[in-house]
């Protein structure tokens, strides 16, 4: 519980009905030879660290580190846990508004210093490299900044299916009513992936992401994309490469960038891989949808074209170096 300043109040509860019984028997145990107490129905267990009280409430062993918070503990935790025990093992649930808005601050300021302690210009970085990163680097800090406060509860659940021999786990987040992280999630609509015959039965490996996008990640993406347009056509000029080679692979960047562009302000990603392991022979086959594949396909071949180009011309050269002064060639052992 954290209704308040430090210290927290902890409960834990064990499913025992007789409590008395059960101490007596464990208190056979070595280890627990003059670390126990009884003080009433008060049970004081001490094992080197801050003691612990136990008490018997309802059908449960209530376990907590506050005499005082015996008198407040839920005679029925399995209230508290809503559906959790119904569909998972293993779970947690952090619910994130309910935590002091004192720890919501230091956590907002331990992402903070973390990411100016991470901006440092590395050796050789160049000025507008290193501009790129920190602004990428604070808008993710505020980008969180802002879930934190927006934040209802975090889920981590995990179940196992003995009869279908499956399991799974479940990662599931929950923004506050009226909030601008629920109206990103309400953008957020389900949708039908173009790929499902990459879903095929008995592969190695599958995976589908079908998500549509916000307008807020939309944004983000577009200004990546431009901060990252911006320093790749800087390094290429810095590279002194021939003119004809620099404004070859400043249109092929431009081309692919144009289009990861376009397809981001679809609002929609769509991809799928498949992987097949064969006694002889691997295969991995993967798809996504782009907004102008034939754009992207030109690039391509003319990327294609451009490496065999120089794929042949090394290989003249290497066979013009092995011939002599008289043009015989030479033989190598």
């Amino acid at each position: 519980m954290t209704n308040g300043p430090l210290p927290f109040e902890i409960y834990g509860f064990l499913p025992i009905t007789d409590l008395k019984q059960f101490i007596e028997v464990v208190k056979a145990i070595p280890q627990l030879n003059g670390a126990l107490k009884v003080n009433g129905d008060v049970y004081e267990l001490q094992l080197g660290g801050p003691p612990v009280y136990v008490k018997q409430i309802a059908n449960w062993a209530v376990v907590t580190n506050k005499t005082e918070n015996l008198a407040k503990a839920p005679a029925d935790p399995l209230t508290l846990l809503g559906d959790l025990p119904k569909n998972y093992d293993l779970a947690v649930r952090l619910s994130v508004k309910n935590a002091p808005k004192e720890f919501r601050d230091q956590a907002v300021a331990g992402l903070r210093a973390a990411a100016e302690a991470g901006t440092r210009q590395m050796p050789g970085e160049s000025d507008d490299d290193y501009a790129v990163r920190v602004n990428m680097a604070r808008h993710a800090v505020e980008s969180l900044s802002a879930m934190v406060d927006d934040l209802d509860d975090v889920l981590l659940g995990w179940n196992f299916d003995p009869t279908a021999k499956t399991t799974h786990l479940d990662v599931e987040t929950t923004a506050q009513a009226g909030t601008k992280l629920a109206n990103r999630f309400a953008q957020m609509k389900p949708g039908k992936t173009n790929f499902a015959g990459l879903l095929v039965s008995n592969p190695a490996a599958t995976a589908n992401l079908t998500r549509a996008l916000a307008d807020e990640d939309v944004t983000e993406v577009k200004n990546a994309l431009a901060a990252a347009r911006k320093s790749l056509l800087k390094t290429l000029q810095n590279k002194k490469l021939p003119e004809a080679e620099t404004k070859l692979a400043t249109q092929l960047l431009s081309d692919v960038l144009d289009v990861v562009e376009k397809t981001v302000e679809g609002k929609k990603i769509d991809v799928a891989l498949m992987l097949a392991l064969d006694p002889g022979a691997a295969t991995l086959v993967a798809g996504g949808t782009i907004a102008d594949g034939a754009k992207l396909e030109k690039a391509l071949k003319q990327l294609v074209d451009r490496v065999q180009q120089e794929d042949a011309q090394v290989a003249k050269s290497d066979q013009a170096e092995r011939r002599d002064l008289r043009g015989r060639p030479v033989q190598h052992v």
